[in-house]
């Protein structure tokens, strides 16, 4: 039997009660590899998946029932699965259904593919034509040093997309680009934010961007992952409202929560969060939260169960049924 034709079966507990969903759901992979599909509006859990591997990120396929997940049992990570949730199977597959670093515009024509660290580049290709990529590379930026290289973020709002190049010793420069450009021209110099004089390790390095309800985002990302990198005191939290058009930062929204992941329907104006928890430990459980994305304020929120949250995205799917199922 070939590897991507080995199937895994979902087993069902006794008296589970089923019933037909259709929507926005949010996917949780947590490294315990117990995964939750979460109502978007309520951010209830519909669903609780358990693997009998460590579950590392997991997504929707398309508009469909269909989920990307990857994990592992031992040794680095990951193989490559896709779960029918209609048909309760588990394939594993040879390649993942999307690289991490590809961004599909909101339409499904432009591909866009970055690259960081030693010259940032961000390659861009029309999916609905035979051409070949264009690379486009941001002009005027410093070679990597001691302080650390250079960090490219990406967001599609609308028709429009958003490059982000940041290192720990610089704020960072934002382009607006256009599918179809040949070229960048100079990068508009972003507002320094999260600085704290009492901080003497400037790490995490990584500041994230996302888009939502045509507002643009930056927040450093903190959580499990990060647990004493930042050795700081009154470090702020929260995430700012970015100005395109002048590189400063309007709003400061959530200045409570300490965002390990910000994430946006790549369809809807919505935003979401994961968070520490309600007390800001670095540790167990997390906050789930969904927010306004034109002012930034909280609309509702839950605590998170035990089991390290790795990764968050948005779903649009079919034939979700409310209840626990184990993977073997």
């Amino acid at each position: 039997m070939t590897r991507s034709a080995r199937l895994l079966f979902l087993v069902v507990a006794p008296l589970t009660l089923w019933s037909q969903r259709s929507g926005d759901f949010l996917l949780v992979a947590r490294r315990s590899g117990i995964a939750e599909i979460i109502d978007a509006v309520t951010l209830q859990t519909v669903t609780r998946i358990h693997f009998d591997f460590l579950v590392e990120r997991m997504s929707g396929i398309a508009d469909s029932s269909v989920l990307s997940v990857d994990g592992y049992t031992d040794g680095p990570c990951c193989k490559h699965y896709r779960l029918d949730l209609a048909t309760g199977s588990l394939t594993e597959v040879s390649s993942p259904d999307s690289p991490a670093h590809t961004l599909i515009s909101p339409d499904g024509r432009w591909q866009f593919t970055l690259n960081s660290f030693r010259g940032p580049s961000v390659e861009t290709l029309d999916l609905r034509g035979r051409g070949q990529a264009r690379k486009l590379l941001p002009p005027g930026l410093p070679p990597g040093d001691e302080s650390g290289n250079w960090y490219a973020q990406g967001a599609w709002s609308g028709s429009r997309f958003y490059l982000y190049v940041s290192r720990p010793d610089n704020a960072g420069l934002l382009w607006t680009v256009s599918p179809g450009a040949e070229s960048l021209p100079a990068g508009i110099p972003v507002s320094p934010f999260n600085e704290a004089p009492n901080c003497y390790k400037r790490l995490p390095v990584v500041r994230d961007l996302v888009a939502a309800g045509g507002n643009l985002f930056l927040y450093e990302p903190f959580g499990n992952r990060n647990k004493g990198a930042r050795h700081c005191e009154d470090l702020p939290g929260g995430a700012w409202m970015l100005d395109p058009t002048t590189g400063r930062l309007t709003r400061q929204m959530a200045t409570d929560l300490h965002f390990s992941g910000l994430i946006a329907d790549p369809t809807e104006p919505k935003l979401y969060g994961i968070a520490l928890g309600s007390d800001n430990s670095l540790g167990e459980p997390e906050q789930l939260v969904r927010l306004n994305p034109l002012d930034g304020t909280i609309i509702n929120s839950r605590i998170l169960g035990p089991g390290e949250s790795l990764q968050v995205s948005v779903a649009r799917l079919r034939d979700i049924r409310d209840g626990d199922v184990t993977v073997h």
